[in-house]
């Protein structure tokens, strides 16, 4: 049906492209993407503080503990993760934020995970049914859609050219359907899968940066998607081990000086140290939820405030058993609607990560905005469960069996992430992200997957992150077993 073997990463969606534009792919560069320039102040004995206790921060401390530092972790949930989050659901266990590795080739994080004892398996999203108002449309209604898709994708960068680099993603696929003036029933299609594609970036596609797509084509790891065979709660247990973790502790303040670092937590705990390493999701720097004396830099805020922090949710439906066997065995695409009324796109088969009969719907951009709300309402979780499964009534039928267990993600509306993960929003640049990595000061350094010029948006650009900025506080941080170097 669609070609396979590429990631959200490579072509920044929940379906896949052609794979000719995997020769597009640019060797890694090290993810030392803001270089080891400014000269970081040395190490002194004194406690290291790691801000969040995500990949990136339980990386970064593995990391130094292994080079022989005291490091000290300030987690403001009463957990570790992150982003990362087993949950059970009735009988489920699902991971309700990131689940999938975004490619296992020349992977850094994989290969962590593989010397580790962790097993891992392909796990493409890739729709064996798709429904067009209530009914499935045939083959040939669909290759229609998806070859101009596949052309939009190809002519990005002549498209480009057209309607300039800060255009959005929606004025590009605009300029390309009014080019090429298909039947409407195969341009609204298209239209359809284009949105979806692009809106997985957690962006909504009039907010994406047209020449920031262009580069994510370009950038990430082949191989195609995959999911470990325990979730992600596995390599959180490998990186957590012996780690000294303070729970419950937002950090409110940070005061940073060419001699030392002060961190201001809940309940006006104090802590003091050599260096701190922010690793909070830029959703939290965009909100300004931490104060920083001094100021941060221009530069840093400025790019703060220009890149972009979207939404990316799911719904959880766990069953008795897999009733929609009889109709696909992968997931099923729903093309209801467009843009903030698109109702739940997709809806994809996770038993076998689960445990048990469970399907999840992926929904993001506008339409998580639109959903979402710009505050949490009361019962919005119920509100959004009976809206996912209007959706999917509507596509697979009325008789379908309710749920035995369901739940609701809002990402969007946590207080320690307030989003999913970042985008290159218009207006930002290589520069805002190279910017967001800069240290300060010699002390106050920052990492997270917003922070990767290459992998962005994925764990293993918050793993890799978490290991370049050990590596900025003493060259001799390591992640065992491999070594791990940055080139």
């Amino acid at each position: 049906m669609f070609q396979k073997d590429l990631t959200r990463r490579q072509f920044v969606g929940l379906l896949s492209l052609a794979t000719t534009l995997s020769s597009c792919q640019q060797p890694l560069r090290s993810d030392s993407d803001a270089n080891f320039q400014p000269k970081i102040a040395e190490a002194d004995g004194r406690d290291i503080i790691v801000i969040g206790a995500g990949v990136a921060g339980l990386v970064a401390a593995r990391s130094l503990i292994n080079a022989g530092h005291r490091v000290k972790i300030l987690e403001a949930r009463d957990r570790i993760g992150g982003r990362i989050f087993p949950h059970r659901v009735g009988p489920a266990t699902v991971d309700l934020g990131a689940a999938w590795i975004h490619g296992d080739r020349g992977n850094p994080m994989v290969k962590y995970a593989i010397a580790n004892g962790l097993n891992y398996r392909k796990n493409q999203v890739q729709p064996d049914l798709l429904i067009d108002n209530g009914k499935a449309i045939s083959d040939r209604e669909l290759f229609q859609a998806w070859s101009l898709v596949m052309d939009f994708a190809q002519d990005l960068e002549k498209i480009e050219k057209t309607v300039g680099s800060q255009a959005a993603i929606s004025e590009a696929i605009d300029q390309f359907l009014s080019s090429r003036q298909p039947e409407i029933s195969t341009e609204r299609r298209a239209r359809f899968i284009a949105e979806v594609l692009w809106s997985a970036t957690s962006a909504p596609v009039d907010q994406l940066s047209l020449a920031g797509s262009i580069a994510e084509i370009k950038a990430g790891f082949d191989g195609g998607d995959h999911i470990f065979l325990e979730g992600y709660q596995g390599l959180i247990r490998l990186l957590w081990k012996g780690l000294d973790v303070v729970l419950n502790a937002s950090v409110k303040r940070i005061k940073s000086s060419k001699s030392s670092v002060e961190v201001t937590a809940e309940n006006n705990l104090i802590f003091e140290g050599s260096h701190v390493i922010v690793t909070v999701p830029l959703g939290v720097l965009k909100g300004n939820k931490i104060s920083f004396e001094p100021s941060l830099p221009a530069a840093k805020q400025s790019a703060i405030e220009r890149l972009g922090f979207g939404s990316l949710e799911k719904v959880i439906l766990v069953y008795n058993n897999r009733f929609w066997q009889t109709d696909f065995t992968n997931s099923v695409a729903n093309f209801e609607g467009l843009g903030g009324d698109r109702a739940f796109p997709i809806f994809v088969d996770m038993t076998d990560a689960s445990g048990k009969p469970t399907l999840v719907a992926l929904y993001s951009g506008a339409f998580a905005e639109t959903i979402q709300g710009d505050r949490p309402e009361k019962n919005l979780q119920e509100t959004i469960i009976a809206k996912c499964l209007e959706s999917l009534h509507r596509a697979l039928g009325e008789n379908i069996p309710n749920p035995i267990a369901t739940y609701a993600t809002s990402w969007r509306h946590d207080p320690y992430t307030l989003g999913s993960y970042s985008y290159r929003a218009i207006g930002s640049s290589d520069a805002d992200i190279e910017a967001l990595a800069e240290p300060v000061n010699g002390r106050l350094l920052f990492a997270g997957e917003a922070t990767s010029l290459e992998h962005h948006s994925t764990v293993h650009g918050a793993f890799l992150t978490g290991l370049r900025e050990a590596q900025r506080i003493d060259s001799r941080a390591a992640i065992p077993k491999p070594d791990f170097e940055l080139s």
